[in-house]
């Protein structure tokens, strides 16, 4: 059975979300259940249920940073960040400005991220670009490293980045 959490010997109210499947032979279903941060499983043998709950997984969500961006790049909001889910998988969230107009076809580095939360290779995305902060007015290229350096690849004269890229990070 599953009891309620408690806060110093208080039970809190919590939300439970419950998933019952049956693609099992006969009348066999499994039920998972979600809390805020675990995962429990029950199932049924021969249309019984059987066992106690056994936890599955924890769900914890990713603790976010704030992106230390290179020199002369300036976040606009606070959409500048990084964070690593359980399962290792790290996303990039870019919205900047750089003081100057950058020119022509660049390569510029916009940050580094720390060790824990690099790539094991080169990985590239889509980013957009634009010389004012409206969304972005052409297409660019970001990518990471396996050294840490997110990089800016431009075409035309740009001042703002907006990119978002996940990777697989190393363990």
């Amino acid at each position: 059975m599953l009891t309620p959490s408690t806060s110093q010997g208080v039970p809190y109210p919590m939300y439970w979300r419950g998933l019952l499947t049956g693609a099992f032979p006969g009348n066999d279903r499994a039920l998972l259940i979600f809390t805020e941060d675990v995962m429990h499983r029950a199932s049924t043998g021969s249309g019984k249920w059987d066992g106690p709950w056994r936890k599955v997984a924890d769900c914890i969500a990713p603790e976010t940073h704030q992106l230390p961006l290179a020199d002369g790049w300036t976040p606009l909001t606070d959409d500048c960040t990084y964070c690593k889910t359980q399962e290792n998988i790290v996303t990039v969230n870019i919205r900047a400005q750089h003081s100057t107009t950058i020119s022509g076809i660049s390569r510029e580095t916009v940050a580094t991220l720390p060790t824990g939360f690099r790539p094991t290779g080169w990985i590239s995305s889509a980013c957009a670009l634009d010389s004012g902060d409206s969304g972005g007015a052409m297409n660019g290229g970001v990518h990471v490293d396996a050294n840490g350096s997110v990089i800016i690849n431009g075409f035309d004269s740009y001042r703002v980045v907006y990119a978002q890229i996940s990777f697989l990070a190393v363990n």
